[in-house]
């Protein structure tokens, strides 16, 4: 990925998105308002990869998930674990299996982006 596209959405998600609602802080801090984190896309960024097993009592999975299990409320955090996962990937095997399959081209939303830029002067 470019490296200007990251400090390019970070301005304009804090241009766009600065209302009460919208926060830049920890979580414990922030109540129930959305936090938009520019800073998962930097370099050594820690996220959990999928079909990690993370280091939480009743060793949850990140499990990849469909967008109704979302949408619907059927998944969080704790909803796979360890000793859960091979029911599910046998009922529903790996969601993501043809994730590679479709890929895009980021240009398109590149140049949205620029667009969206406001003109600052130096």
């Amino acid at each position: 990925m470019p490296e200007w596209i990251e400090p390019m959405a970070a301005m304009l998600t804090q241009d766009r998105f600065s209302g009460p609602e919208w926060l830049f802080e920890r979580k414990a801090d922030r109540g129930g308002r959305i936090l938009v984190d520019t800073g998962r896309n930097g370099f050594s960024a820690t996220f959990a990869a999928p079909y990690a097993v993370r280091a939480r009592p009743g060793a949850p999975v990140s499990a990849p998930c469909t967008w109704s299990e979302v949408e619907c409320g059927d998944v969080a955090p704790q909803t796979f674990t360890l000793r859960t996962m091979g029911a599910r990937t046998a009922a529903v095997g790996d969601v993501w299996a043809d994730l590679l399959g479709d890929r895009q081209s980021l240009g398109e939303a590149a140049g949205r982006l620029v667009r969206l830029a406001p003109s600052r002067s130096p």
